[in-house]
């Protein structure tokens, strides 16, 4: 594999964050996220992502410019997947990783309605997809770029900036042939061969 995309890797795809509209504000509490109902939530989805502890961990925001609008916020450290050993050691182990995290968030936006994705789930989801469209595994990838494309008004809210409306990555493999591979902010991928021109 090429070592600018493991590199590329590590600088994008660290910090895997989910935001839905938090269900039980109003109901279940008023001020304050109680513990109980965290580790509920945690223990609901974690085993979806992997069969290890501590693994995944639940942040709780207001991603409101004006009125509240409670959000919760499922993260995962891609390093913890690892076991404390380098990711460069574990190679071989990326696209089983890849697979996995898009697994899981098939399974939370069954449960919940999300809204956000942030910007290194979004590449993650949209590396997923190139594989399974393209049929191409990581090691045939020569290089990768990235934009982030976001709205006036996205780019306003703090909370916001860290999920944008949509990841582009531009994805050239052997013989120099190219794709552009975009997710949106709500996980949704494309992936396109771009010809000479393009």
């Amino acid at each position: 594999m090429n070592p600018a995309f493991i590199n590329f890797i590590q600088d994008h795809c660290s910090d895997l964050r989910i935001a839905y509209p938090d269900p039980y504000y109003d109901h279940s509490y008023v001020d304050e996220f109680p513990k109980e109902l965290e580790n509920e939530i945690i223990d609901k989805f974690n085993n979806l992502l992997w069969p290890k502890k501590d693994i995944l961990k639940l942040d709780h925001t207001d991603f409101g410019t004006g009125a509240d609008w409670p959000f919760i916020v499922l993260s995962a450290l891609i390093f913890l997947f690892f076991s404390g050993k380098k990711i460069n050691d574990n190679i071989n182990a990326w696209e089983e990783i890849i697979r996995k995290i898009h697994s899981f968030f098939k399974n939370v936006k069954e449960q919940e309605k999300v809204v956000r994705i942030n910007k290194d789930l979004a590449i993650a989801l949209a590396i997923n997809s190139f594989l399974e469209v393209t049929h191409y595994e990581l090691e045939n990838i020569n290089s990768i770029t990235c934009d982030f494309i976001n709205s006036n008004n996205l780019s306003m809210n703090k909370n916001f900036r860290d999920y944008p409306d949509e990841v582009r990555l531009n994805i050239e493999i052997e013989n120099s042939v190219r794709y552009e591979v975009s997710a949106n902010s709500n996980g949704d991928t494309k992936v396109k061969q771009l010809h000479e021109n393009d």
